[in-house]
């Protein structure tokens, strides 16, 4: 089975933040083993556990996933207020 290399940003993400896979995994309430697994991209993440890491850590599906396409996204820029359309 060919690894799944989209789920680097995720293991990226876990790393900047000082987070193993496997304290990943408790912190999730996870099988470490699993946890890792699915990390590594040998299983398939599922809709409970993309629940699970939403509520840990705040982070979407599509972010575990690797499904954005430009993930260098200036944070500022996602939180600044959009000036209202003038009519």
């Amino acid at each position: 089975m060919a690894r799944n290399n989209s789920y680097q940003v995720f293991r990226d993400w876990l790393s900047e933040q000082g987070i193993s896979p496997v304290q990943a995994a408790h912190l999730c309430e996870l099988p470490s083993h699993i946890f890792v697994n699915k990390l590594e991209g040998k299983r398939q993440w599922n809709a409970r556990d993309l629940q699970i890491i939403y509520r840990t850590f705040g982070i979407s599906a599509d972010f575990v996933l690797g499904l954005w396409p430009d993930l260098d996204l200036d944070v500022h820029a996602l939180t600044k207020k959009k000036k209202p359309v003038k009519a």
